[in-house]
């Protein structure tokens, strides 16, 4: 399949990729062009640079009691990006 096929077929499905070096490097050797890697690691630059305000999502706790309620804030209604420290992954 052509690198614009798979493309599209990745940007249809809105999936957020935060690739480490390693899973780069073993798609690239495993045949996956670098158009789509490309493409692949600038969606997670890109829901980083929308959704800035919203990184730190789970430090947002209205009632200051050391408990996560969940949801998003009153207001918020585009789709959340889970920006997780360990390393998981988006979307």
């Amino acid at each position: 399949m052509p690198p614009k096929e798979i493309i599209q077929k990745l940007r249809d499905s809105g999936t957020v990729y935060r690739l480490s070096a390693d899973q780069i490097v073993r798609l690239h050797s495993e045949g996956v062009s670098n158009p789509v890697l490309n493409y692949m690691q600038a969606t997670y630059v890109d829901a980083v640079s929308r959704n800035r305000a919203r990184r730190y999502l789970r430090a947002w706790n209205p009632y200051n009691d050391g408990y996560y309620y969940g949801g998003v804030p009153f207001g918020w209604e585009e789709p959340m990006v889970d920006f997780d420290e360990e390393g998981g992954g988006g979307n």
